[in-house]
């Protein structure tokens, strides 16, 4: 989408102008261990089923479910 930029700031942005543009995307973010069983992160966009930005990573990485509301319980 953006050459050079990474997948968060991709996300982010896409997310932005998608939402100006009156859709309702989704700002998946995720992570994995990789083959050296070092942490990675990624982030991708999707909206009304169609992964915008990111290339789909959603299969190989569990993803972080956001918090819809309150704090958390102590």
């Amino acid at each position: 989408m953006w050459p050079g930029a990474r997948c968060l700031p991709q996300a982010l942005a896409g997310y932005c102008l998608l939402r100006r543009g009156g859709w309702e995307p989704t700002l998946r973010i995720g992570a994995r261990l990789d083959g050296e069983r070092r942490l990675d992160a990624h982030a991708w966009l999707e909206c009304d089923g169609v992964t915008v930005t990111g290339g789909g990573g959603g299969g190989e990485y569990g993803v972080f479910t956001p918090r819809t509301s309150g704090h958390p319980r102590a």
